[in-house]
């Protein structure tokens, strides 16, 4: 019957992208795992920021990336400001006379072009890549790069620490955060990682390549292209940056959706992306981050034929399991949960709600390039 094929095959898939797949790269790892040869060298790293009015943040981060452990004459700061109209290129430019480029954009064009823009303008042979708010520990830029003594590594992820103030829809996403890691994790060790963490990751120059102006989505467009070219996108867990989780369904939402619109465009438009002939983690893209997007769709396939089944017993208990699923989740937005196992409630209704509202933002070409805050 139709409606069974439908619902099995739609519970089947939703099961595997939320356990059956971090269990598999989980096994993976332990039978076919991937060594990467890292050694401590210093080579010459740009250090690459774009921001757009950072003026309560921008001191603190420049003077994080100034009192890290690397060499003085080692490490090229660029901060590219997009249009800021509020204090802070003239903030950053007070760190001019530290050996400081600070790139001032009149015109408010997008973080990929500032990108585009600073990435000429370096001379680094690693670029290392950050947002202006998150701050890295003392030794995470010496460990971010170790791995490229290793000739197969292209990219490296860091690792982001997200901390919460205080319990509710923070947590929630902390808890889904910390998961998230675990897959990557385990992905890097079999090949590659799919995209890397914006806050904190590197690749080699020479492999780097021009955003196109459209681009929603840098950090998973740079480290797919490098996953192309054959190299891996590897991630490291000793390179850390923090930062503190979104306290609001609203802030998640916002950047969420973003994301997914992102990650639609990539999909639909990276020539090669979907081809497993030339994507060597073509298993990782389509089971990690294809599939998770189709989420929300694939619940709503799995409710419907539901319906058409509930006439025999199994079914209607299966159906009132979803019911009962379904106000939980509703119910975790209303009244966050201070119980960690119920969290992930929250972490799920957000995060779906999320990749429907990304999904029809790219379909109706209605999400920006520009990030507004």
């Amino acid at each position: 019957m139709l409606a069974e094929t439908v619902f099995f095959g739609s519970a089947g898939l939703i099961l595997y992208a939320y356990f059956g797949y971090p269990l598999a790269v989980s096994v993976l790892r332990r039978f076919a795992k991937k060594r990467v040869h890292k050694k401590e060298t210093l080579p010459k790293v740009s250090f690459i920021i774009a921001g757009y009015n950072e003026e309560k943040v921008i001191a603190a981060k420049l003077r994080n990336v100034l009192a890290l452990d690397y060499p003085e004459n080692r490490l090229e700061v660029i901060f590219g400001s997009d249009g800021s109209t509020d204090e802070t290129v003239k903030i950053a430019r007070s760190f001019e006379a530290k050996g400081m480029k600070i790139m001032e954009f009149k015109e408010r064009r997008g973080k990929v072009s500032v990108l585009n823009d600073a990435v000429a303008a370096a001379t680094g042979e690693i670029l290392v890549f950050s947002d202006s708010r998150q701050l890295f520990e003392g030794a995470a830029l010496r460990s971010l790069v170790a791995p490229f003594i290793d000739p197969d590594i292209g990219a490296v992820s860091g690792e982001l620490m997200l901390g919460v103030a205080a319990s509710g829809f923070g947590s929630s996403m902390v808890t889904y955060w910390n998961y998230e890691k675990s897959v990557r994790k385990a992905e890097s060790e079999i090949d590659s990682v799919i995209g890397v963490t914006g806050a904190i990751w590197a690749m080699r120059k020479g492999l780097f390549e021009p955003y196109p102006p459209e681009t929603i989505l840098d950090d998973l467009y740079q480290p797919l292209r490098v996953i192309l070219k054959g190299y891996r996108v590897v991630f490291e867990p000793a390179a850390k940056a923090f930062d503190e989780a979104s306290r609001a369904p609203g802030q998640e939402i916002r950047r969420k959706a973003r994301t997914i619109a992102g990650n639609w465009q990539i999909f639909l438009g990276m020539k090669g992306v979907l081809n497993p002939f030339r994507n060597r983690a073509f298993f990782q893209l389509v089971s990690h981050k294809l599939l998770r997007v189709m989420v929300p769709f694939l619940l709503a396939a799995a409710f419907m034929s539901n319906l058409f089944l509930a006439g025999e017993p199994l079914y209607r208990l299966l159906l009132q399991a979803q019911a009962l699923f379904y106000g939980l989740c509703l119910l975790s937005v209303l009244v966050p949960f201070r119980v960690s196992a119920l969290k992930v409630f929250s972490a799920f209704t957000i995060l779906n709600y999320s990749a429907v509202v990304g999904f029809f933002r790219y379909i109706t070409n209605s999400q920006e390039v520009i990030w507004k805050k």
